[in-house]
Parts: structure tokens; sequence; C-alpha cells
């Protein structure tokens, strides 16, 4: 009750400013976002504030369906869990002024996280990993490409001057609102057009939460979709829309810190430029790199987009400053020593929770077991369809213990449905 008191002034302040709604969000397996709306002016809230908290229920089954179609993939239309809202994500939606929204974890009971929540899911990696006294610290890069009619609305290629002035007051209206959105968005430091016609690409800054990259990936998904929208464009984040074309990315990057002491423990004396601890994690990234990949590229159409000579990583390698490696070192050019890691083989059909969550899960453990770093740019090839990949984690034991059973198993039975899915919105 404690709680409820000390958050009940937000309805008022949310009414007074003229929100009307308030929407709880999370992303499903497949990565679609799926909300429900509390109206804050009808009598059940005015009776009953502690719904504010309490959640909304969403059937259970929800994480079990195939995007294209809502389908079953595994898993009963029986019992719900209760979608929670995290309010430290309460944002006003720049695009829907009337609606806020905040990011919610499940619970399949009172006090009870559910099984089949990938937030909590990325939230147990941070929390194995803090108990080590290790800080992981991450950002990312989220690729996008604008459209009309289905065709990119411009043919111009990377950095691209004329590209960004073309699309400035769009690009503008993304960032402000962006902005507008921080409680669920970390800053913006890079804009620029990318490699494809009609592809731009927006850098979010590093954080030691990694729970708020993933919400920055979900805030900028809605937002650039809303306001393209607006513009009379669509926005496209497929893995590879275009045959002929580059494919849009959602690069990880990834390095940890001394959880006490705050300093970075990736730069080293080892001849990989790396520290021990930091070769321990690449290691162990590229040992789970041909199961994790069923995550971090988890529909047929990522498998058309990583491939050699694109920059995406097709084989579980590493290498400094080399774009065609899986796992790419970055330089800080001020020091002329690595300063973070680069998983190349993800894209934005991942679910960012647990695209991320898997690649903490298999860092820490790299960590935990000292796993050895071979030799740069060699390393197996990576799986070439999501069939291929799915095969590999469905033997993982590592994953399936990390995940969950029941996370796990329903990941894998809906990216195992032979339905199409990669209309990912």
């Amino acid at each position: 009750s404690s709680g409820i008191n000390a958050e009940w002034p937000l309805r008022p302040g949310l009414r007074n400013g003229g929100v009307k709604w308030l929407r709880f969000t999370q992303t499903d397996l497949s990565n679609q976002v799926r909300t429900k709306a509390l109206n804050l002016v009808s009598r059940q809230v005015e009776d009953n504030p502690e719904l504010l908290l309490e959640g909304l229920p969403i059937a259970r089954c929800a994480n079990g369906l195939v995007s294209a179609m809502d389908l079953i993939a595994y898993g009963s239309p029986a019992f719900s869990d209760l979608m929670c809202p995290n309010l430290a994500t309460l944002h006003v939606l720049p695009y829907a002024p009337t609606h806020a929204e905040a990011y919610a974890s499940l619970y399949s009971s009172k006090g009870v996280v559910s099984s089949l929540c990938p937030r909590s899911f990325l939230e147990r990696q941070v929390a194995q990993a803090r108990e080590d006294n290790i800080h992981f610290a991450v950002g990312v890069e989220v690729e996008f490409i604008l459209m009309k009619d289905g065709v990119p609305i411009n043919n111009q290629h990377f950095a691209n001057g004329p590209k960004l002035t073309e699309e400035s007051e769009l690009l503008d209206e993304v960032a402000t609102a962006l902005e507008a959105q921080s409680s669920a968005c970390r800053p913006i430091e890079v804009l620029h057009p990318e490699s494809g016609p009609g592809q731009y690409e927006i850098v979010f800054r590093y954080t030691t939460n990694p729970v708020e990259i993933a919400d920055s990936v979900i805030t900028a998904r809605q937002t650039i979709h809303a306001i393209s929208k607006k513009h009379g464009y669509q926005a496209t984040f497929m893995a590879k829309p275009f045959p002929d074309q580059v494919g849009n990315g959602l690069h990880l990057h990834i390095s940890c810190l001394d959880a006490k002491k705050g300093n970075s423990l990736v730069p080293g004396d080892q001849p990989s430029g790396l520290s021990e601890v930091a070769e321990y994690m690449v290691a162990g990234i590229l040992k789970r790199l041909p199961q994790l990949v069923a995550i971090t590229a988890p529909t047929p159409n990522s498998y058309r987009r990583i491939k050699p000579g694109f920059w995406t990583g097709h084989k579980a390698s590493w290498a400094l400053e080399d774009k065609e490696s899986a796992v790419r070192l970055c330089l800080d050019f001020n020091t002329g020593t690595v300063s973070n890691v680069e998983l190349k083989t993800c894209d934005p059909t991942a679910n960012p929770y647990l695209a991320v969550g898997g690649l903490l899960a298999a860092a820490l453990d790299g960590i935990r077991s000292k796993a050895e770093l071979g030799p740069p740019a060699v390393g197996p090839v990576l799986p070439t369809s999501l069939t291929e990949a799915i095969a590999n984690l469905e033997q993982s034991t590592f994953y399936e213990e990390a995940m969950g059973k029941d996370l796990f198993k329903t990941f894998i039975e809906v990216k195992k449905k032979k339905v199409p899915t990669a209309t990912l919105r």
C-alpha cells in the first residue's frame, strides 16, 4: 500500500497534462509490441487507484503467438499473466499525446515473475553479473529504411550529406520525440545515413543498465514507425527487405567494468589488446554464438543478411576493427586501446531483451569459466538458415538453463512454426 500511496499523484499529474490512457507494454517472443491501455478517467480507476500499479492481464499464450497471425505456437489459451508497469519507464507518447506508456514485466501471480517474461530474463543476467562484481555496459546501433509505397525514398549511400539534409525535418522530429521519452530511451549520440537506399542509423549512448538499451530499441522502433507514417512514409526494420541491397542491423556493443571501482576491464596487455577478463568474455560469446544467433537473428529473412561481404559477420570469429567479423574489437581513437566489443550478427527483428540477455549470459559464462580465446579471424561458419540456428539452440543446455525451460521451449516452438515471420513492424 505504501507503494500505491507514493505513486498516487501519478494519475492526476497525467490527467492534468491531457493524458487519458496509460499503456502497459511488453514485447513478445516474436518481437511484437503487445499493449493494453488503462482509461485514466474511468470510474473503475477512480474507485481503484491501485490498478495503476497492479497491472493489466494478458493471455499467457500471448508470448507463444506467431507474429504473422495470432496462432498459438506453444502453450494453451488458459490462464493469464499480469503486465505490471515499471514506472521508471513512464513516458508520454509525443506522437499520441493523450497516451502515456510504461514498459511492463510479466507476473504469473502476485509477486511471482512469469517464466515467460523476456524483460525479467535480461534483468536476471544483469543481476548475476553484479554478483560477480561485473557491470556490463551496453550500447546499440539501430538501422532502418524509410520507404514510400514500398520503395526506398532515395538512392544515396553511406554518410551522404544530401541524404541527411533531404529528410532532416523527419529525422529532427524523431530525435526530438526520443529526447522527450528519456525515461524509456537513452540519449542519441550519432545519427547518419547508412549504406542502403533510404537507410539510416541511430546510435544510442552506452549504459551500465542494459535493460535501458532494450527499452530504447522498442521506444525507437515505435517512434520511428509513427513519425514516418505521419510524413507519408513507411519504416522497415526487416533484416533484408531488398535482396540486392544491404540489410538492417541491430549492432550490440558490450564492455565490462569492475562493479566496485568502476574502471573498464576491457583493455589490457594480452596480444589481442584485451585484458584476461575481456578475453574470457569474448571467448564466451564466440563459444555460444552458433546457438545465440537463433535469438539475435530470429527470422528466416535474417539469414539473407548474414553473408560474406556485407559486414554482418558470417563466422564465429573475432578481429580488431574488422567489420566482417561477427565480433569486432573496437578501438578508442583517443587512447589507441580497445574500448568495447561489437556483435554484428544481430538485427532489429530480434526481441532486444532476449538478444541482450543472451549476449550477457554468454559473456558472463566465458568470464566465469575462463574460456580460452582462439586466434583472430578463425572460427566455424555460422548457421545459414533459421532452421539450422534453431536446431543448434534446441541442443543447448546452457541456454535452456539461462532462459528457463518455459521461455526456452516457447521461443523455440514459436520459431519452428512454418508461418512467414518477416512482416515485422
